[in-house]
């Protein structure tokens, strides 16, 4: 490991000295849907904000809770969820 930045509570990167090339690995927790529209822009920000701090040359892996949650009577959608949202 190169270095490891906590970004904030939801973010943080990690870099990974490889050969071919290096590894930027981002791990995210996006705000849970329920939050307000404020709360969301500001996150996506923050990832937008940390992967153009990402050296081009290299893989960039982003990663994480995304905000998803299992749904309740998702008629329809059992074949892309599974049976437990996943």
């Amino acid at each position: 490991m190169v270095r490891c930045i906590p970004v904030s509570s939801g973010v943080v990167t990690a870099c990974f000295r490889g050969r071919p090339l290096n590894v930027s690995v981002v791990q995210v927790c996006a705000p849970v849907a329920d939050g307000g529209d404020e709360e969301l822009e500001a996150f996506c920000g923050q990832v937008g904000n940390d992967l153009q701090g990402i050296p081009r040359r290299g893989v960039c892996v982003v990663v994480g809770d995304w905000g998803a949650g299992v749904r309740s009577g998702g008629a329809g959608w059992w074949r892309v969820e599974g049976r437990f949202g996943v």
